[in-house]
């Protein structure tokens, strides 16, 4: 599509909320831990790892490789279901470039993007450091090199201020309060 073309599609973008547990077998919402990194855009504020789906790929495939981009962190092969929740979707408040009207609670609203999350346990205790040519990047948990390693820092936060530090970003502070309600430990 070139730059006159005029799409009012939403961009897709998916979300991981990577995270643990500060103990096993977790007790509460008090033992779930979120990893976080930093903008780029916006020095000094934290946000979950996201970005647009690529032609091909789910919302999950998605979140994973941005994970992996974003906070160089794959998912652990055990998935402990915690969520009750199927896919937790918001949509952006802000318009789309050829949104016709601005008001997101107007029915033509049309939003820049439909932000998709994924709730995706990484497994600290079998972090291992991953050596390039050798499946870099490719064993569950922390690696100690990522792609973005040089723009971004993680770090891992309790889950109450996880929230508070990504409150600047309303969409994905939305994501990660439905995300926080629906688990059932």
């Amino acid at each position: 599509m070139g730059k006159g073309d005029h799409n009012t599609e939403p961009r897709s973008v998916a979300v991981a909320i990577p995270f643990t547990f500060s103990r096993y077998p977790p007790k509460s919402k008090l033992d779930v831990e979120v990893c976080l990194v930093t903008s780029r855009k916006h020095e000094g504020k934290y946000v979950l790892p996201k970005g647009g789906v690529e032609a091909g790929e789910s919302t999950q495939q998605a979140a994973e490789r941005e994970m992996w981009e974003e906070a160089g962190l794959r998912p652990s092969e055990n998935q402990p279901q915690i969520s009750q929740r199927g896919l937790l979707s918001v949509l952006d408040h802000k318009p789309y470039k050829g949104s016709l009207v601005k008001d997101p609670n107007d029915p033509s609203f049309v939003p820049r993007a439909i932000y998709t999350a994924h709730g995706i346990f990484i497994d600290r205790e079998g972090t291992r450091p991953s050596v390039v040519g050798h499946g870099f990047g490719s064993e569950p948990g922390e690696s100690h090199y990522w792609p973005e390693q040089a723009e971004r820092e993680r770090r891992w936060f309790a889950l109450e201020e996880a929230s508070e530090e990504i409150s600047w970003r309303r969409d994905i502070a939305e994501l990660l309060r439905l995300w926080e309600e629906s688990i059932q430990l």
